[in-house]
């Protein structure tokens, strides 16, 4: 069994790699995705007040922790982990992760309202580019649980 400290020290630099680039892209206009927005409303129906966006990248970033446990599982039978196996497993997550993004739109109460769009299967409401972005910051997170979860240690 993977160590849980290794694991949830992957899983939160995996997870806050991923947060930084979506809060840098959005704020460069690169996209009008606004992560921590759409996962604020996603759990307190408010996306424009700090807590609700802590509230959602405190979540998102412990979901972060507990995707990395599969990760880990896969990394210690594959040995040595790697940034390479991370990406491999981050097209995995990614796929799964957008073709759960509708019943995310179904639930949050800001899209259900007309407050913030869907984002729809594979980030497709917000454009080609937040696509992009969105494969993107699953391969990040994946290179970086690859190269921060060393399952050479345990043995």
């Amino acid at each position: 069994m993977p160590k849980p400290a290794k694991v949830v020290r992957a899983g939160l630099l995996g997870g806050l790699a991923m947060e930084v680039l979506a809060l840098v892209t959005y704020q460069a206009r690169v996209t009008p995705l606004s992560m921590s927005r759409y996962e604020g409303g996603l759990l307190t129906g408010e996306a424009d007040r700090l807590s609700s966006r802590a509230a959602g990248v405190g979540a998102h970033l412990l979901l972060s922790v507990l995707i990395a446990v599969p990760y880990a599982l896969v990394m210690k039978r594959t040995r040595p982990a790697s940034p390479g196996i991370g990406v491999r497993l981050g097209i995995l997550h990614w796929l799964i992760a957008s073709l759960v993004l509708p019943g995310l739109d179904r639930m949050n109460p800001m899209v259900r309202t007309g407050r913030m769009p869907a984002l729809k299967i594979f980030a497709s409401g917000y454009g080609p580019v937040t696509m992009a972005l969105f494969l993107t910051g699953h391969l990040v997170y994946g290179a970086v649980v690859g190269a921060v979860y060393d399952s050479d240690e345990e043995k």
